[in-house]
């Protein structure tokens, strides 16, 4: 039935990644740097925004101001064509990057 389809598609969806955030985070890192052509500062930010997407949580994370974070939120949002920090979080686990989170595996 097509209206059974649409309510359960418009139901609402939480997917949870569990990583191990010492051993993998490096490695993300890395493939965020090769694919968006992200600076080191930047791929830690993207690396703690996907632990944690809350701006200033991240910011702490990565020991920087919130002021700093906005900046370089801009520069990714550039790098990966997104506009949001939702779509850039949706854009980095759901790519190559993401493998390596889903997997949990070194």
């Amino acid at each position: 039935d097509i209206n059974q389809q649409n309510k359960t598609s418009s139901t609402p969806t939480a997917i949870i990644f569990v990583f191990h955030a010492n051993k993998d985070t490096l490695r993300v890192e890395e493939i965020l740097k090769v694919l968006y052509n992200f600076t080191n500062a930047e791929a830690r930010l993207a690396s703690a925004l996907i632990r944690d997407p809350r701006l200033e949580q991240a910011a702490n994370l990565v020991d920087i101001k919130v002021s700093t974070a906005r900046s370089k939120m801009k520069k990714l949002f550039q790098k990966t064509g997104t506009d949001r920090q939702s779509s850039l979080i949706n854009h980095i686990i759901s790519g190559p990057a993401g493998l390596i989170i889903k997997s949990g595996k070194n």
